[in-house]
C-alpha cells in the first residue's frame, strides 16, 4: 500500500466531489510556545521529524525563510494572504521564529494534505472546492462552530449563514456557490454585488483558486488563547462579510510551491 500523499498524487480517491479547507492559524494550537531562535527552531524540527537527516532539516528552514528572532514585544498582526508579510513571518500569534515554526506545522500537517485531496479530485469527471476560512482569530477547529453552532462570540450572523449555506449547498446541490446576497450579507452596503462566492470556481490544478471567508468591523476586545497569547477578536454591532476568491497557489507568499516541497519531502516522514 502507498503512502497517502503517493496515492493522493496519483488520484486514487473514491467519491465525486471534495468541498475542503483550512483556517488561518492552524499551528500554534500545536506547537510549543517558547521558541525564540532558529537554534530553538531547529530542536523542535528534529523532534518533530525525527526521520529527517540535518539537511532535510535545513531544506525545511530554506523553504521557510525568515531570519528575524521571535519578538514578545514585537508587531502582530494578520496577513491579508496576499502582500507581505505573510503567515512564515508573522500572524497575530507570534512572530519571528516561532511563527515560522506555526507555518511549518500548519502546512506539513493540515494545509498541504488538503491542497493534495483538492488536486486529486480535480479531474477524472471529480470536482473540489476549496476555502480558508480566516475569521480573527481562527486557529484549529474555531470554524466548526459557524458550521454547527452554536455560534461563538466572534462570528457574526451573516458569516454564519454563509458558512453554512456553503456546506448546505453543496451537500444537496452538489455546488458550495451560495447567492451574492448571502456571501455580502445583510449587513452590506450593496449585498447584491457581484462575489466569487456565487460563482465559486472549481479547483484545478493550473487554478487552484479558493474562497477566502472572513470578516470586518465589529468591536474589538482582547482573547486569550489556551496557549498562553492574547489576540484581538471582533464582535457584533457592525460585523460584516468580506468574502472574495484568491489564488491558492500564491496565497501567503507562495504556498502552493511549499506544498510541492512537502510533497516531495512526504515519503521521509513516517504517517
Amino acid at each position: 500500500m502507498n503512502l497517502a500523499s503517493q496515492q493522493l498524487a496519483q488520484k486514487k480517491v473514491n467519491g465525486r466531489r471534495m468541498l475542503i479547507g483550512n483556517v488561518a492559524n492552524e499551528g500554534p494550537l500545536f506547537v510549543p510556545p517558547t521558541i525564540q531562535t532558529e537554534s530553538d527552531l531547529t530542536g523542535w524540527l528534529h523532534q518533530e521529524f525525527e526521520n529527517l537527516s540535518n539537511q532535510q532539516i535545513q531544506s525545511i528552514l530554506n523553504a521557510n525563510p525568515n531570519t528575524a528572532n521571535t519578538d514578545p514585544a514585537g508587531l502582530r498582526f494578520e496577513t491579508d494572504g496576499i502582500h507581505p508579510p505573510n503567515a512564515v513571518n508573522v500572524s497575530q500569534d507570534s512572530n519571528g521564529q516561532q511563527q515560522r515554526g506555526a507555518n511549518i506545522y500548519a502546512e506539513s500537517t493540515f494545509v498541504c494534505p488538503s491542497y493534495w485531496i483538492a488536486d486529486a479530485y480535480s479531474s477524472g469527471g471529480k470536482s473540489a472546492w476549496y476555502y480558508q476560512y480566516s475569521v480573527p482569530f481562527a486557529f484549529h477547529g474555531t470554524d466548526v462552530a459557524a458550521y454547527f453552532g452554536p455560534k461563538t462570540e466572534n462570528q457574526g450572523v451573516d458569516i454564519v449563514l454563509a458558512t453554512k449555506k456553503i456546506w448546505g449547498n453543496f451537500v444537496t446541490e452538489n455546488n458550495p456557490s451560495i447567492s451574492n446576497a448571502i456571501a455580502n450579507g445583510a449587513g452590506s452596503s450593496n449585498p447584491n454585488a457581484a462575489n466569487g462566492a456565487s460563482n465559486w470556481p472549481k479547483w484545478t490544478l493550473n487554478n487552484p483558486q479558493m474562497l477566502n471567508i472572513n470578516q470586518t468591523g465589529g468591536i474589538p476586545y482582547q482573547f486569550a488563547t489556551q496557549w498562553g497569547t492574547t489576540v484581538t477578536q471582533f464582535k457584533e454591532p457592525g460585523l460584516k462579510n468580506s468574502i472574495s476568491l484568491a489564488n491558492a497557489e500564491t496565497w501567503e507568499g507562495g504556498r502552493g510551491s511549499r506544498c510541492d516541497f512537502w510533497l516531495g519531502m512526504a515519503p521521509n516522514i513516517p504517517a
